[in-house]
């Protein structure tokens, strides 16, 4: 007979296998659908259509399998499954929208499951709980792949001045552009090289170089992009020198690059004392509620004690958001 004590470690366990194996299938889904864009990408560019082997029509899938298509031609005519598509696409993984939907749903319920289960006090509190770790399930994917896409877009804009620049001394040798560009997708390390491939093979496939620099801008939302992309675009009208102009811009983006960073630096305290202001007061309720529950457990009764810790919550978060709004420097 198991004892009442032990059913909490129980239901611990069965949550953290069924979470590693989650994880475990996310991974290989995520390494799958990579492999076979790679595929498709080699196909699309050495297939002849006239020689290409007839598309065989497959079947249609059923149960569980026609969730994640089903869901992804609903989310694709709502504003938040466009932006996640989007946010996918700069962060440079293959998965589509309805998939991370699910992912997100899947952890906000293990982890509202986990605090339902494992929570002291009363129904309402263990509620509350899982409400909140249900929130911060959801909230976590979409956090990681914002920074994701951050750490993307960085690493393009400290790749873009040398790319400029060996585009232009390319040019200087006598190369057009669309061959310097080939030589960068070949020779650059990812995401510079990504980008300017596709870029190429949209042009193989029939798109002007104009419109693939446009798609190219709405990958990667960088203003220095769009220096260069404006450049290349206005060359192609009007003419000129093309190089000189490059490495004109090449210079321009570096000064930029260089008082972004001494910026940064200069509000990075301002920065991280926002994250220490906003993440005391948590981590202490958070020891109080696993050491000294008791003590803490007035917050939750009603009166004036219960719209103390929601105008503490509400206050925190304003907070926080105040001073990331005041260190923040648009450039």
């Amino acid at each position: 007979m198991i004892s009442a004590d032990a059913w909490p470690l129980i239901a611990a366990a069965l949550i953290t296998a069924g979470g590693a194996v989650f994880s475990v299938g996310l991974a290989r889904l995520v390494r799958w659908r990579r492999f076979s864009r790679r595929i498709r990408e080699q196909v699309a560019t050495q297939v002849d259509p006239g020689t290409a082997p007839p598309v065989v029509e497959r079947r249609p899938r059923r149960g569980a399998a026609r969730l994640s298509p089903g869901l992804q031609r609903r989310l694709t005519r709502t504003s938040y499954g466009t932006t996640v598509q989007a946010w996918l696409t700069r962060a440079g993984l293959g998965l589509k929208a309805s998939d991370f939907i699910l992912l997100q749903v899947g952890a906000g319920g293990v982890l509202g499951l986990a605090g339902l289960v494992l929570a002291p006090g009363s129904p309402i509190v263990r509620l509350l709980a899982a409400a909140a770790l249900a929130v911060v399930g959801a909230a976590a994917p979409l956090l990681v792949l914002k920074r994701r896409t951050g750490g993307r877009l960085t690493t393009f804009e400290a790749q873009l001045p040398p790319a400029i620049e060996a585009m232009a001394a390319t040019l200087q040798a006598g190369s057009s552009l669309q061959q310097a560009m080939t030589i960068l997708a070949r020779e650059m390390p990812p995401p510079i090289s990504e980008e300017f491939r596709r870029v190429l093979r949209e042009a193989e496939m029939g798109l002007s170089f104009s419109d693939s620099l446009d798609g190219l801008m709405k990958r990667v939302p960088s203003a220095d992009l769009v220096i260069f992309t404006s450049a290349v675009s206005i060359q192609q009208r009007v003419g000129g020198d093309l190089a000189r102009i490059l490495q004109v811009i090449s210079h321009t983006i570096r000064e930029r690059l260089r008082i972004r960073a001494e910026t940064k630096v200069l509000t990075a305290q301002g920065r991280y004392s926002a994250y220490i202001v906003a993440g005391l007061p948590v981590i202490l309720f958070m020891f109080l509620w696993l050491t000294n529950y008791q003590y803490l457990s007035g917050l939750f009764l009603p009166g004036i004690t219960r719209f103390l810790l929601i105008a503490g919550i509400v206050g925190i978060v304003l907070g926080y958001f105040s001073m990331q709004k005041i260190v923040a420097v648009e450039m």
